[in-house]
Formats: C-alpha cells, structure tokens, sequence
C-alpha cells in the first residue's frame, strides 16, 4: 500500500498518535533509487527517481529542498559534473551504512561530483573510483560557499590500483566548507590528497575525518594559493599503509596560511615530528605524530595551559 501523502502540508502543525512531527525540512522532497527508480517518475517514496542529477534539476534554490537516496543506490558517473549540484541551499542525504550506503561510481578519470552553488550538503554517500587516478571525487567549484561534506566515504574498488589524485579539491573563494567525519582510504595507489585547497578560501574547517593512503604531496593540502583563518582538527591523518608508512607529511600548507592545526595524530616517516606538519603561520595545539608501530608517538605543538 503506498504512503498517505500530504502535499499542501499541514497549517497548523501535525502530531501522530499524540507526537508532534517537527518539519526539518522547509523545502521539496524527492526519493532517488536505482533499483526501482525511473527519471520518469514523480521522484517521492514510492515513485523515486533514477538518478541524483535529474532530482538536482526540480530542486529551487535557497528553499530547503531535500533529496534523500535510498539505501543500495547505485549509479556510474563517467563525464565531468555529471552530478551538478548547482542549485544552492540543496542537500542530499545517502541512507543506509556499510555497503548499503548510496555508491557513487566513477568509471572515467574526468568524472566529477561537483559543488557549483552556495549551501550545498552531501551526506552518507559513498565515492568509489573503479579505474586508477580519476582526478577529483567531489569537486567544490570556485565560489561555492557554505559547502558541507559529511559523513561520506572515499575508497577504491581494487587496492593499491583504483584511487581519486584528490578526493575533494576545494577551489578559491569556497569561504566556509566544512569538511567532517568523512572516511577517505586511498590504499597505495599513488593518489596525492585526500583533501586540497587548490585556491585561497577563507574559514574552511577539515574536521574529525579519518585518511588512510599513500598521498604523494599530504594527507591534507593547501599549496598553491594560502589560504586564511583554517581549522584542521581532531583528524587521524596516516600517510601509508601497514608498514608502508610514507615519507610525506600528513598536513602541507602554503607559507602564510593562518589558522589552527590541533589535535590531530599522524603517521608518517620524516626526519622530525615537527616535518610533519607543515605550516609557517598557522598555531599547532597538541598534535601527535607516529613512525613506529611499537611507538607511542609525540607531542608536535603546543600543550595545552592545563599541562
């Protein structure tokens, strides 16, 4: 039997069975499922759509709209932008955990997810390249302020062969992303980030994520153009795999990059704990760095004023 559906809402409010439904979402719903969804349908629950960008294209912007994916969706993407979010104040929101998480697959190395409006959230989505050295994952276009990415995740289909050169490349002016509790493990197929701030933006926050991988340059990048006010914090930032611990920092910024660097642990291999974040202007609180298995790691920074 389908869902009551209520399109015109609710005046006064609604409560079932004496609980009051709260309206987090102001703004359109639409449902998107590969196993039995069609873009030719109406895009709710019971009639989803096919594909994420065909629900981006009835989104209005700045209104709340919301584009939930069912679990076990699963889409190939093979051209750049071939997801557009380019309808501001939009989020889309994975369900499901593990491998029925939504999967976004990429099967060109040009393909792209991008972020090409202000306000933009992804969540619960899972990026996963199936060839080697597809360049960006998620691609947040110059510009696009107020982008949230979290609780996604970034892996390969084949170890130490299929990978993203950088998950999510953050270009300038993206005042304000925020990256959290994301999952990126890039294995030791030679990617260079997983996070990179390709051009200066200002207030961005890399927050709470986990980063496994091989990067050539850093876990975390920011050095081409310096970047203003940046918090990286409370990260687990292991450059390597197993024993394969590389000889590249977790954290590399641009000379005069301000902001703070705390509390995250990294693994690597270099001739001080203090290579292992490289950043001139930026204040570091109780940072830990790791080379050994049987180590216990090291204080990079500054303790707290409680030590």
């Amino acid at each position: 039997m389908p869902m009551s559906n209520y399109p015109n809402g609710f005046a006064n409010g609604v409560s079932i069975r004496g609980v009051p439904l709260a309206v987090a979402h102001p703004g359109k719903v639409f449902w998107v499922d590969s196993v039995y969804g069609s873009d030719g349908n109406k895009g709710t629950f019971d009639r989803p759509f096919a594909t994420i960008d065909y629900a981006i294209g009835l989104c209005t912007a700045n209104k709340g709209d919301v584009i939930f994916v069912k679990p076990g969706h699963t889409e190939t993407i093979a051209a750049a932008d071939a997801i557009d979010l380019d309808v501001a104040g939009v989020a889309v929101i994975g369900l499901g955990s593990g491998d029925a998480m939504p999967w976004i697959k990429f099967n060109n190395t040009a393909a792209t997810v991008a972020i090409d409006a202000d306000q933009v959230t992804l969540y619960n989505l899972r990026f996963h390249p199936l060839i080697s050295a597809v360049a960006i994952g998620v691609n947040v276009k110059a510009g696009a302020t107020d982008a949230l990415i979290s609780g996604c995740r970034f892996d390969v289909d084949t170890a130490n062969t299929d990978e993203f050169n950088l998950s999510v490349d953050i270009k300038a002016g993206c005042h304000r992303t925020r990256v959290e509790n994301c999952h990126f493990n890039m294995t030791l197929g030679g990617a260079i980030a997983a996070v990179k701030l390709t051009g200066a933006s200002d207030l961005v926050e890399i927050v709470g994520n986990k980063v496994w991988g091989d990067y050539s340059t850093a876990c975390i990048v920011g050095d081409t153009t310096l970047s203003t006010n940046l918090l990286i914090d409370g990260n687990l930032l292991v450059n390597g795999i197993g024993g394969n611990v590389g000889t590249e920092p977790g954290i590399e910024l641009l000379t005069g990059t301000t902001g703070i660097v705390q509390n995250n642990n990294i693994v690597c291999n270099l001739a001080t704990k203090a290579a292992s974040i490289v950043g001139d202007a930026v204040f570091l609180f109780e940072n830990y760095y790791n080379e050994d298995v049987t180590g216990t790691g090291g204080l990079i920074g500054t303790a707290s004023a409680d030590d």
